[in-house]
């Protein structure tokens, strides 16, 4: 019964999209070859911004010697995952605090991880790539 409650509340959600996140770190191999990008040496590493205002966190940063960057975006969900408005304002954020503090000017593709696929609608087009749960497993 214990389980069963803990299954109701808001640390369970968080407990999951922190094993997500967990996850998806130890199948870095996986998602760069969804990516097409493995044969591509790189440096893998998570960002927070230190301006406290914006607080900007990216999950994963697919650092690419082709000049490229993948920012990685990693969400649980139980069905697909839908970015509304406010959530496209966030990830818009990340990318321009990361831009602005570190001065890359690297290609900037922002990347969902997602356990069931992301939702098309208008706030999903800023996605350049997307990898699903299954493509941790193929």
């Amino acid at each position: 019964s214990s389980w069963i409650r803990f299954a109701r509340t808001p640390d369970y959600h968080s407990w999951r999209g922190y094993s997500f996140e967990i996850v998806c770190l130890n199948h870095l191999h996986e998602i760069k070859h969804a990516l097409g990008i493995e044969g591509i040496e790189s440096m893998e590493y998570s960002w927070r911004s230190k301006d406290a205002k914006r607080g900007a966190q990216i999950d994963l940063l697919i650092d690419r010697t082709d000049n490229c960057i993948n920012i990685c975006e990693m969400k649980y969900s139980e069905s697909q995952f839908v970015i509304n408005a406010e959530y496209e304002k966030n990830l818009l954020n990340k990318i321009d605090c990361f831009r602005s503090e570190t001065k890359s000017k690297k290609a900037l593709f922002l990347t969902m991880v997602t356990a069931s696929g992301l939702s098309k609608n208008a706030h999903s087009g800023i996605v350049v790539n997307e990898i699903t749960a299954d493509d941790l497993f193929a």
